[in-house]
């Protein structure tokens, strides 16, 4: 077992696996459940440990891409600040492909954290590239519009919706 450093990355449940087999290597890598992390026991829903992680100043890794469509933890996500990269993709891997792509982007995690210390920000660790995500507002309507919107430009990166209102 690593000697404990000071904590920096938490990977949340939805990547146990990989979040143990890290923390095994890394002083400095904690999760739900993780004897360093009482206040976050296993099955913490996430609005509740994502007020923690953010406090300590943590950076998230995950591959919860369900966040895209739950909007209030997007939003919570941004209203904290916090910074995550999650692992993406056409499916879903296990937990030695996920650890080969945290190995293999760990320098440019790294470098990212370094350049980028305050939140929010989220990027999207694929097996050939990284990318940042743009978060961007959803607007309300008010009511039906008479006329139809012209399509969005094209956008070099990923965006996630907020649903926010104007």
């Amino acid at each position: 077992m690593p000697r404990d450093e000071e904590p920096r990355w938490f990977v949340d449940e939805t990547s146990l696996g990989l979040a143990r087999a890290l923390a095994t290597v890394r002083g400095d890598v904690l999760h739900p459940g993780h004897r360093r992390l009482l206040e976050v026991p296993l099955s913490t829903p996430d609005p509740e440990w994502m007020p923690i992680v953010a406090e300590r100043g943590l950076v998230v890794i995950s591959r919860d891409w369900h966040i895209r469509t739950k909007q209030a933890e997007l939003q919570a996500y941004v209203a904290y600040g916090l910074r995550a990269f999650w692992i993406a993709g056409d499916k879903d891997l296990g937990n030695w492909e996920n650890l080969s792509r945290i190995v293999k982007w760990w320098d440019r995690m790294e470098r990212i954290v370094r350049e980028r210390p305050d939140g929010p920000w989220f990027y999207e660790l694929f097996q050939t590239s990284i990318r940042e995500v743009a978060v961007r507002p959803r607007m309300r309507s008010a009511g039906p519009s008479p006329r139809p919107r012209p399509a969005p430009p094209p956008r070099k990166s990923s965006q996630l919706d907020l649903g926010l209102g104007s």
